[in-house]
């Protein structure tokens, strides 16, 4: 299903700069998004699997439409020279993921939370959240996150998409 949200193609953001020095240089080169030649497609989870909001780098013209799972999402978003799905991807077998630890700390408080763990490998089989944590802590030592066993389903769906490539 696919719906054409609008044909407005929206104005460049406003150039925004976090309170911390390093979180943006003020010399950073800045392209705004409208101005970008390029498809790109965002992607979340949602109870029907996941939505995607497809922006057309000819045009500006914004679609949404549904996957039902990964190997579908890929599909509808083949052509998109970025396509930024709101999961962890790369699920390492133990430890902290380097990106998450560099995102939080560049973030700082109190954003520096918003980035939550991403389970480690073993935490995929689980079928429970008690599962998850046993599993999780048998590999690393840590339990796994509500927020991250909350999306697990979604976590799980991309890494065999991917991994079978």
């Amino acid at each position: 299903m696919t719906a054409a949200l609008s044909s407005h193609t929206f104005p460049a953001p406003r150039r925004m700069r976090h309170r911390r020095a390093t979180a943006v240089p003020d010399d950073a080169p800045f392209r705004p998004v409208a101005a970008l030649p390029r498809d790109l497609a965002g992607v979340d989870g949602c109870p029907a699997g996941w939505v995607i909001v497809r922006r057309d780098g000819a045009t500006g013209a914004i679609a949404a439409s549904v996957a039902a799972d990964a190997d579908d999402l890929l599909r509808q978003a083949a052509g998109c020279a970025v396509v930024a799905i709101d999961v962890p991807i790369g699920v390492p077998d133990a430890g902290p993921r380097a990106c998450d630890v560099a995102a939080r700390r560049l973030l700082g408080a109190p954003r520096a939370s918003s980035v939550f763990p991403c389970p480690v490998r073993p935490a995929l089989a689980a079928t429970s959240y008690a599962d998850a944590c046993a599993r999780s802590r048998a590999a690393d030592g840590r339990a796994l996150s509500r927020q991250a066993f909350a999306i697990l389903d979604r976590i799980r769906d991309v890494d065999a998409t991917l991994r079978a490539r």
